[in-house]
């Protein structure tokens, strides 16, 4: 399956956000968490992120917040 493009701008707004594996995206949920911090990390940003079942609940956040 080819990669899907995401719209992290749209997730990064400081908003908690939920995500569905099938729907939002393939991998296995624990990845896309680890996904999510990597992409806050990138952007000098923080992420909080936690695993429910077969869905993401996260929120990028500022350095500082």
């Amino acid at each position: 399956m080819p990669a899907r493009i995401r719209p992290w701008e749209e997730w990064m707004d400081g908003e908690v956000h939920t995500i569905h594996r099938g729907m939002d995206f393939q991998k296995e949920p624990v990845e896309m968490a680890k996904s999510i911090r990597f992409h806050a990390r990138y952007h000098d940003m923080k992420a909080k992120a936690r695993v429910e079942g077969d869905s993401v609940i996260f929120q990028f956040l500022h350095e500082e917040e």
